[in-house]
């Protein structure tokens, strides 16, 4: 399914990414490191598309593929990528994945269809899901309860690797100063009530400090 789903997206929104070959290995093997140990973590991938058309934006695929946008590298780099928001910004979406939580909001938008497929065996009309998903992925309708989940994950992961979530506050601030008004279909604008996820981080960022020797 996530294949399916990652053919659709490259027709309709993503093209082919223009980031620097040994950037983009780099950039893989970090984050290989990263979820090494991670159940399910010989199916994660991340890969790199540009997207005009969504901007600075990252999102878990089926399966444990993570789309990472040219523009949302471009936004952590200066001089060179900040590696560690790299990091902070996928171990958010393998939390996504590990929750299941593309597949729970689908399966909940979609529950009526499935059933009626279900009932008058036209197995073809579950495809549907397959449709939604891209649509969902753009618009990236989580809750706020999953958003937390997502996040809270992101901070457990990074302090695991020495990496303090504060990192996570950072690029967060990045995004909000790139759109404020969140009027976009950017990263931002899809991940709602930004000032309480950097206190948050913020206060993960405290707790994790205050333990380091």
């Amino acid at each position: 399914m996530g294949d399916q789903v990652l053919a659709v997206l490259t027709y309709r929104a993503l093209k082919p990414t223009a980031l620097d070959e040994e950037e983009r290995k780099h950039l893989q093997q970090s984050f290989a490191d990263f979820v090494k140990g991670t159940p399910d973590s010989e199916n994660y991938r991340v890969v790199f598309y540009k997207a005009p058309a969504i901007g600075a934006n990252a999102f878990a695929l089926p399966g444990g593929t993570i789309v990472v946008t040219d523009d949302l590298v471009d936004l952590i780099a200066d001089d060179d990528v900040n590696e560690d928001e790299f990091l902070a910004i996928v171990a958010h979406e393998v939390g996504h994945q590990q929750y299941h939580h593309v597949m729970r909001s689908v399966l909940q938008q979609s529950v009526v269809a499935i059933v009626a497929a279900f009932f008058v065996g036209d197995v073809g009309s579950a495809s549907t899901i397959v449709i939604t998903i891209p649509a969902f992925l753009l618009q990236n309708h989580y809750s706020r309860g999953f958003e937390q989940q997502a996040d809270d994950y992101a901070f457990g992961a990074l302090a695991a690797h020495g990496i303090s979530p504060r990192v996570f506050a950072n690029v967060m601030r990045k995004l909000e100063k790139q759109s404020p008004d969140a009027e976009d279909m950017s990263y931002l604008s899809s991940h709602p009530l930004t000032a309480e996820r950097i206190a948050r981080a913020e206060a993960a960022a405290d707790a994790f400090e205050k333990k380091k020797p």
